[in-house]
């Protein structure tokens, strides 16, 4: 992701599947965490439906 629109679009994909989704991007280092109901293969799904690479998932406790 390179600027705003991306963070932007991307909040939006997320949201769209699951709108209590909470979607933290920090554009610098290019993380992305989500805390959803759905799981975690539907998130990375979604993201790469958008055309980013998905690297290092995790998932949390």
């Amino acid at each position: 992701m390179t600027c705003g629109g991306c963070v932007s679009k991307v909040k939006h994909a997320v949201n769209s599947l699951d709108q209590s989704a909470n979607v933290h991007i920090d554009l610098k280092s290019g993380l992305v965490e989500v805390q959803s109901r759905h799981p975690t293969a539907e998130i990375v799904k979604i993201i790469k439906t958008l055309g980013y690479e998905v690297t290092n998932v995790t998932e949390g406790t």
